[in-house]
């Protein structure tokens, strides 16, 4: 049986304290970064209807960014959750995430789309003045975080947006999957749990990628999700 929100909140915030995974009290021995040039410790985000009567759904992405809020579970939550589109017409990371997870749900596309799903962030640092993506090392440093947050979120499926957001992660293909679809959908073991997980591109891919990022939420993302409710059902 999986375990309810308060229980999952309350593993993954004795798990973070045990790693140094705070944000006002960073202790992680991984990388030697300087307090003022990063934000440090991001948790994650999980949604107030987080598996409540709707698929358990995971979305992985790169470094939090110098922008976004990086807290506690509940303050990351919240921020998430408060979230507007009319406030934030340029979040092209957030409108298409909050439309993909809508879409695999079957509910209407909304700004408090987040409370239905969560998030985390590959990297658990990033730079306090930069948009720039940080190094892959770091990546790498943090790839044992990532696998334990979906063992104790223990999500019905992953999305991975981004490259950076798969290092540490070894998928196996889906070998019944349609083939249009082969490039995008895998299983993911962790522990002898198998996870159906989606390969993503990035919503915010910049330059010759971007004409590719919209192509991929808005024409293929449907036809994955219709395939992720079919094999759920």
């Amino acid at each position: 049986m999986k375990k309810n929100r308060t229980d999952v909140v309350s593993d993954l915030t004795q798990y973070y304290k045990e790693k140094g995974i705070v944000p006002n009290n960073f202790t992680c021995k991984k990388c030697n970064l300087s307090k003022e040039n990063f934000k440090q410790g991001a948790q994650c985000h999980i949604g107030n209807n987080y598996g409540n009567g709707v698929m358990r759904t995971l979305v992985v992405s790169l470094d939090c960014g110098g922008k976004s809020v990086v807290d506690d579970i509940d303050k990351v939550t919240a921020a998430v959750e408060g979230w507007t589109q009319a406030k934030n017409p340029q979040n092209i990371h957030r409108i298409r995430t909050n439309s993909m997870v809508a879409d695999l749900l079957g509910i209407k596309v909304a700004d408090d789309n987040g409370k239905y799903y969560a998030t985390t962030n590959a990297c658990k640092c990033c730079r306090s003045k930069s948009m720039n993506q940080m190094n892959e090392k770091y990546f790498k440093n943090c790839a044992e975080y990532k696998l334990e947050e979906i063992v104790k979120l223990d999500p019905d499926v992953v999305y991975f947006q981004g490259n950076r957001a798969r290092i540490g992660v070894t998928f196996k293909k889906v070998e019944t999957c349609p083939k249009e679809l082969s490039d995008y959908i895998r299983h993911l073991t962790i522990n002898d749990k198998k996870y159906w997980s989606v390969i993503c591109i990035h919503p915010s891919a910049r330059g010759s990628h971007s004409e590719r990022a919209k192509e991929f939420y808005t024409n293929i993302i449907p036809k994955i999700n219709a395939y992720i409710r079919s094999v759920q059902n």
